[in-house]
């Protein structure tokens, strides 16, 4: 949990405070944690947002029982703006967002709501205007079988919250190219995670910059990059030309459009889907840097 803590705080900056409780002998869940993980900083960054002059961002996980079956409730809420009654049962459709466009992704709370599903469980958003807004993931517990083991007072230790992530057996500097703000947030702060150094470009020239200069780009081992990007050059034009002049750096384009995913393997690149899933980044990511 103090990583996870760790990396919501740099997820959040300076002007949110984070708040965390966890009631005594929250028992497991079946959920991938790395997701959930990756869940969490979404909401984060969701919360960041709602509250541009600061504010709390407060986690909390304890146990219910309905209808005869015990549920852990993992409650993220901020004290922001809220989101109107009217798009409330939208915002975690694929792609739905409020935010002007080129700001937001639209896949975030689209992710946060994946988990929730995959684990067996469900998704609550409880908001209102001038408010805030309070986002429950709502999972079954595991029986004590099931991948669980008790604790020396025999209780089943907590696992409500992410407990494991890849092995940070990483060494080496990632170069973000993402003009989403929202997307390179979650982006680096997962691969700073891991202990890897990031830069982030907000565009293809920027990247080419950083790249072509000896003192930083000779330091780069590996480019993550948006196909589409504002700018005379996008994210495909980017592999490319990086390709074509530094052939042994591993380079992923990653995208939310079919037509562009079909682009990059006409071109031979390396390309994976929007939302990024973590084990498609870790497993590239362990290519180029893991050692051992």
């Amino acid at each position: 949990m103090p990583e996870v803590e760790e990396l919501l705080r740099t997820t959040l900056g300076r002007g949110i405070a984070l708040s965390v409780d966890v009631a005594p002998h929250v028992p497991p869940v079946r959920v991938d944690a790395a997701e959930l993980e990756l869940a969490m900083v979404n909401l984060a960054v969701h919360a960041k947002h709602a509250q541009p002059h600061g504010g709390v961002f407060a986690v909390i996980a304890d146990v219910t029982v309905e209808d005869g079956e015990k549920l852990v409730t993992l409650r993220a809420r901020d004290e922001g703006h809220g989101i109107p009654s009217h798009i409330l049962g939208r915002v975690s459709e694929p792609f739905f967002t409020t935010k002007e466009p080129g700001s937001g992704s639209g896949l975030g709370l689209n992710q946060v709501r994946g988990v929730a599903e995959s684990a067996g469980g469900r998704l609550r958003i409880d908001s209102e205007v001038g408010q805030g807004t309070t986002v429950m993931l709502i999972l079954p517990a595991a029986q004590p079988a099931d991948d669980a083991s008790p604790g020396a007072d025999g209780q089943v230790q907590s696992t409500a919250m992410p407990s494991a992530r890849p092995q940070r057996n990483f060494e080496g500097h990632v170069l973000v190219a993402e003009d989403n703000d929202d997307v390179a947030s979650v982006t680096i702060a997962l691969i700073a995670s891991l202990g890897l150094r990031v830069t982030r470009a907000a565009n293809a020239d920027e990247a080419l910059r950083v790249l072509r200069t000896p003192q930083s780009g000779d330091d780069i081992g590996f480019l993550l990059t948006d196909a589409v990007m504002p700018g005379a050059m996008g994210g495909l034009e980017l592999a490319m030309t990086v390709r074509a002049e530094r052939p042994g750096l591993p380079v992923t384009v990653i995208t939310g459009y079919a037509e562009n995913v079909q682009a990059a393997l006409d071109a031979k690149l390396d390309v994976v889907q929007k939302p990024l899933a973590l084990e498609d980044l870790v497993a590239r990511l362990k290519l180029a840097f893991a050692q051992g």
